[in-house]
């Protein structure tokens, strides 16, 4: 069941939010990861580096990732990064911590900026995935342990 938080933009999403918005976050994201595992037969030991903040090494888990940023609007159905929906995305943090939205904004910003369309949807994933921890860390997100 651990496999639910591994929704990459949604790891970050936690820090400084009420219990009750944690909670909304952390079914919305079992939800998804119970669908990409289903849709892809990925494994525990697929996705268990995410869960240590760490990018997946099999290719089922890179594309577990693949199929967690589509759902969420992350990465179009052509397997490419929307700008638009990932900016959707967070914009809903807003209203609930403005602080907050800003740090995730910067870290959603710089990333795009960083990361290009790779020629697989999966390692374009892993990528957005690597860069979203390192740039959390430098504006002062913590990780969270979701064990």
């Amino acid at each position: 069941m651990k496999y639910f938080i591994v929704l990459s933009s949604l790891i970050f999403l936690t820090y400084g939010l009420s219990p009750e918005a944690t909670e909304a976050i952390k079914k919305y994201a079992k939800e998804i990861g119970e669908q990409c595992k289903t849709e892809l037969g990925t494994t525990d030991e697929d996705i268990a580096p995410i869960l240590r903040h760490q990018p997946p090494t099999t290719e089922k888990g890179k594309c577990f990732l693949a199929c967690i940023h589509k759902k969420t609007g992350c990465l179009d159905a052509n397997g490419k990064i929307n700008k638009t929906g990932v900016l959707a995305a967070i914009e809903k943090l807003k209203e609930i911590d403005q602080d907050y939205f800003g740090k995730i904004k910067q870290v959603v910003e710089i990333c795009m900026g960083k990361v290009n369309d790779l020629s697989n949807e999966c390692e374009t994933a892993v990528a957005m995935f690597e860069c979203g921890e390192i740039e959390k860390d430098k504006v002062g997100l913590p990780k969270i342990d979701f064990h």
